[in-house]
């Protein structure tokens, strides 16, 4: 997903839309890069389950 905006704008965009899911899990591939730990611990700070793939 990208949303034009810097990572962090897109991340609480894209947060707010799936906000309404009951269930919150996400899976992140590339998790163990720098943007995919990003990634994770933002959503892991707002109390999304995370499933996180990296090699």
């Amino acid at each position: 997903m990208h949303c034009g905006l810097p990572v962090a704008n897109c991340l609480e965009i894209f947060s707010k839309i799936m906000g309404n899911i009951s269930t919150k899990t996400i899976l992140i591939t590339g998790v163990s890069g720098f943007i995919g730990r990003y990634v994770a611990h933002h959503f892991s700070e707002k109390g999304w389950s995370v499933i996180g793939i990296g090699i």
